[in-house]
């Protein structure tokens, strides 16, 4: 039995942890109940909440922080830019770098950095003055780039000229929020599911299953939880479904 946390996505996303043999039967599970798509599927392998080889630390004291950091790294084959938040003040370039090598890009190791940048301030609101959204067909598909530029015909002109495809759509950005409106869609809301072991212990866990599909029953969740679940390597003795 293994622990993975989801993350399913239908306007919005959505994570649930589920304990299962592996990873294509908690796909399955997903697909059975719900309209949203399982954008990822990670098995949890170290966690303070499940004690997965965890050990007590103390407790970490806030400090000073940079807003963020910026590193470009590169192997023999790839390159890759991270963006890392709350990175300890006292941590300097070549601490990055000693880091940094003890890293992948894919099956590679990190070699070179070719940008390294430490930014002190959160950014209060964005500066939309001069920020254009490109839009582009590519082999029947549409992409998007932000760019900012002088006016809408100079940051045409650079996607023309770079970018491998044919630009469509000019957008200039006139508001930008972080709401998130609650999407009113073809689905059931939510319902939870308690899958029990009926062992010694009686362990049992909950979980919910977001955005189900509209004409599915309990009776078709409890069949599916059956088939693709686990509860401390063993299949559930009993599984409760409500509201």
């Amino acid at each position: 039995m293994s622990r993975y946390h989801i993350t399913l996505s239908l306007g919005r996303s959505d994570s649930v942890v589920v304990q299962s043999k592996n990873a294509t039967d908690v796909k399955a599970f997903f697909k059975d109940t719900s309209e949203a798509i399982v954008r990822n599927v990670k098995r949890i392998l170290f966690s303070k909440e499940y004690n997965m080889n965890y050990k007590t630390v103390p407790e970490v004291v806030a400090e000073e922080v940079y807003h963020k950091v910026i590193v470009q790294a590169l192997t023999e084959s790839y390159s890759h830019t991270y963006t890392l938040f709350n990175i300890k003040k006292t941590i300097t370039k070549d601490d990055i770098i000693t880091q940094f090598k003890k890293l992948k890009i894919q099956n590679e190791d990190i070699t070179d950095f070719s940008e390294i940048l430490f930014f002190e301030d959160k950014d209060s609101s964005p500066n939309i003055k001069n920020l254009y959204q490109i839009v582009y067909k590519r082999e029947s598909r549409t992409f998007t780039e932000e760019l900012y530029a002088k006016s809408w015909q100079r940051a045409k002109e650079v996607a023309d000229i770079l970018i491998n495809g044919e630009v469509v759509e000019v957008r200039k950005f006139s508001r930008i929020t972080d709401k998130i409106k609650k999407d009113k869609g073809n689905y059931l809301p939510s319902k939870k599911v308690t899958i029990f072991d009926g062992g010694i212990d009686k362990f049992h866990y909950t979980f919910k299953i977001p955005k189900l599909k509209s004409n599915i029953d309990d009776l078709l969740i409890i069949d599916s939880a059956n088939n693709n679940l686990q509860i401390a390597n063993n299949k559930p003795s009993d599984i409760k479904v409500y509201s």
